[in-house]
């Protein structure tokens, strides 16, 4: 019985799953809300590795001559 409740289960978790991806995939205003996020993320990911470089930079030199004890 508990073999039969558990691939039940795992069925039903299937097919939300199968009709989730259905709906999403056929939703052109989905798909196209992902690609201009994917498009915005890649514009602003250069500026963001230049801003965080720049701290990284900053805090590095921040830390030179710095005496540590262990």
């Amino acid at each position: 019985l508990a073999r039969v409740k558990s691939k039940h289960r795992a069925e039903v978790r299937t097919m939300r799953l199968g009709t989730l991806l259905e709906r999403v995939g056929s939703s052109r205003k989905v798909s196209g809300a992902c690609q201009d996020g994917a498009r915005e993320f890649t514009r602003r990911r250069s500026r963001l590795v230049g801003r965080l470089s720049g701290v990284a930079e900053r805090l590095a030199e921040s830390w030179e001559g710095l005496e540590v004890d262990l």
